[in-house]
């Protein structure tokens, strides 16, 4: 997967949480929703990622951000399972805490020196179990 293959899967796995958001039926815990290491970009920060690139500053910036990511979705998704009423728009919206998270992965992602098919994902679709 390339930079914006990575880019366009972190996308799909916050749409299927505002999904998620509209109708929260039990079915994501929100431990598993805060483990970074996931989905599919998690995986392949912990594999080939920190393989490729043990020292560079943007690996380092993109793992944090990822991982705060994941912490904050998975609060939205423990209010959500708790029975607040969780706007998708507010939770996942401009400016949320989540936004700025991924904002951050996203930007990490561009920075990575990295092109062609060098970021590579285990199963051909991010999904949010």
């Amino acid at each position: 997967m390339d930079k914006n293959e990575a880019i366009r899967a972190h996308t799909e796995w916050k749409k299927g949480l505002s999904a998620y958001l509209k109708n929260p039926n039990g079915s994501l815990s929100p431990s598993e929703v805060d483990r970074a290491d996931a989905c599919d970009l998690g995986r392949w920060i912990d594999g080939e990622g920190e393989a490729q690139f043990p020292t560079d500053m943007a690996f380092r910036h993109l793992r944090q951000a990822h991982s705060l990511f994941h912490s904050r979705a998975a609060d939205i998704v423990r209010r959500a399972n708790d029975g607040e009423r969780v706007s998708a728009g507010a939770a996942l919206g401009s400016h949320s805490d989540c936004a700025d998270a991924s904002s951050e992965v996203v930007t990490s992602l561009m920075a990575l020196p990295i092109s062609g098919h060098n970021v590579r994902a285990r199963r051909p679709a991010m999904s949010l179990r």
